[in-house]
């Protein structure tokens, strides 16, 4: 799993020719590479991008199973991604949550302000999902984040959203200049089995379903999650 727009980026000045230039169709080059990833290593794998369908724009996710074939894209529904000035006419949302069957249960997704999008939540929820995963590219305003102060104001934040869903839940967060990286999983009640610290190059590692967790990465955090109630 790699954070919201992971391949891509995202607008930072509403200049919507550029956006586009930024962006990457679905299917495309971005995702095609992200399949031949998932074949060669037989993994599935979801991943971050900035759409770009026809002249509009669209904050999405891909889902690809370990075949390389495409079994999920999600739209973000919230605007958030974008600034004000964006123009609407090329910004677009999504208007519904898909669901992607796979062997670990029914997957959804939301993307970064989903999660706190009441609406996003009631249609991920009506979905009956077995497992939610939350691909973040944020910042804390006014400066680069830490630890003491995520754990002390956002992750309450998110853990009683995790517990409004009521699945268990993946998230991870791009970690560069401006973001403060991160990975969480959590369990159906919002309890925090494992996670990776925020500023720490590395990669978080969780046994959904196996009786022996796998390891590696250069920081890894190895934890079971609660089997879903």
């Amino acid at each position: 799993m790699l954070p919201e727009a992971s391949t891509t980026g995202l607008p930072d000045e509403d200049v919507a020719p550029r956006d586009l230039r930024l962006a990457a169709p679905i299917p495309g080059p971005h995702a095609d590479a992200l399949a031949q990833a998932a074949s060669r290593h037989a993994v599935l794998v979801l991943a971050g991008l900035l759409e770009r369908d026809g002249g509009r724009l669209h904050d999405a996710a891909v889902g690809l199973d370990e075949h390389g074939v495409l079994r999920l894209r999600q739209r973000r529904i919230s605007p958030g991604w974008h600034g004000p000035r964006a123009d609407p006419r090329v910004c677009g949302a999504g208007l519904d949550v898909g669901v992607w069957p796979t062997a670990l249960g029914r997957l959804v997704c939301l993307i970064c302000g989903d999660l706190f999008d009441d609406r996003a939540v009631e249609l991920a929820r009506r979905r009956a999902p077995d497992l939610l995963v939350v691909p973040l590219l944020r910042s804390f305003a006014g400066g680069a984040g830490a630890q003491q102060r995520w754990d002390a104001e956002d992750l309450p934040l998110y853990q009683e959203r995790v517990r409004q869903v009521g699945v268990r839940a993946l998230v991870v967060h791009a970690l560069d200049e401006d973001c403060f990286g991160g990975a969480w999983a959590f369990g159906p009640a919002g309890d925090l089995p494992a996670a990776l610290p925020l500023g720490v190059e590395g990669d978080l590692y969780v046994d959904l379903c196996g009786p022996r967790p796998r390891t590696a990465g250069r920081t890894a955090s190895v934890q079971r999650l609660p089997a879903p109630e």
